[in-house]
């Protein structure tokens, strides 16, 4: 065995060779081992580090240009889960908490666009029932075109237009609603958007240009509210016997509760204005 020893900072090493394994013995300034360490140590060290950068470049390239593919499916999961939290959220009236996880649904990935809208709309309908109608419009705004298709995609964000006193643009988006509505036939949505276009009008003094809307509801539905604001039209114009006529078939086709009393309320009015003529 060859031996050969070398000092340094009060240590020494010894290097021997023994059955051809090559390796290194560390001294310690008082004379204890430390014990061998292979000769190609640090070379196996470098080879490591050398492979683990390698596969870490390999890891930021293939990221760089697939990672969105890579992370869709996962982006599209969370979206759906949030989703579908929120909705129940919503069913338990929980609207805080119905907003916060579909608003987390919005920051991820929907798979198909109408889901997205769906999302957006869902959130813009709780601000509505929340009172928030700025906060509605907004979201609305920010919608594509292609989000409102079908009459019942429109109907909150016109509602909303009309409840922030937004009149103008609630006026035009209520023509496309009733133009939607109309050519799906959908009876549910052309009461809606009449009956609110005869608000509009009537709310920004435009008394005669509301009563067609308010008449098309009540042909629909003679026990809608509508009805109602068809008297109170009649009667600004004097004509008390038509209004007193509408109330009464309002009257016929009503259960006892607010709506009911207010057309009494109203008829009872208009009667005490003829005695008082």
């Amino acid at each position: 065995m060859e031996r050969a020893k070398r000092m340094n900072g009060g240590q020494s090493s010894t290097a021997s060779e023994a059955g051809g394994e090559h390796f290194t013995v560390r001294v310690r300034a008082d004379g204890q081992a430390t014990g061998p360490i292979p000769v190609g140590a640090p070379r196996a060290f470098f080879g490591i580090v050398a492979i683990a950068f390698v596969c870490l470049t390999g890891f930021v390239f293939a990221y760089g240009v697939y990672g969105e593919k890579l992370t869709a499916g996962v982006d599209v999961a969370c979206a759906r889960a949030s989703f579908v939290a929120g909705k129940r959220m919503e069913k338990l009236g929980n609207y805080d908490a119905a907003v916060a996880q579909l608003l987390r649904a919005m920051q991820g990935r929907f798979d198909d666009p109408e889901a997205s809208y769906l999302c957006a709309r869902s959130i813009g309908e709780l601000y509505l029932r929340m009172g928030r109608y700025s906060d509605a419009v907004d979201v609305y705004r920010g919608l594509a075109p292609e989000a409102f298709t079908a009459a019942g995609s429109i109907t909150a964000y016109v509602t909303a237009l009309y409840r922030k006193g937004d009149y103008e643009e609630a006026e035009r988006l209520g023509k496309v609603w009733l133009e939607k509505a109309t050519a799906e036939n959908d009876v549910v949505q052309m009461t809606w958007s009449n009956h609110t276009l005869g608000l509009i009008y009537l709310e920004t003094g435009r008394i005669d240009q509301a009563l067609p809307y308010f008449r098309a509801v009540s042909e629909i539905d003679p026990a809608n509210r509508a009805n109602l604001d068809i008297a109170y039209v009649l009667d600004q114009h004097g004509r008390y016997e038509e209004a007193l006529a509408q109330l009464d078939a309002l009257l016929a086709h009503t259960s006892p509760g607010l709506l009911q009393n207010e057309a009494g309320e109203l008829r009872n009015q208009i009667r005490n204005t003829q005695n008082a003529q």
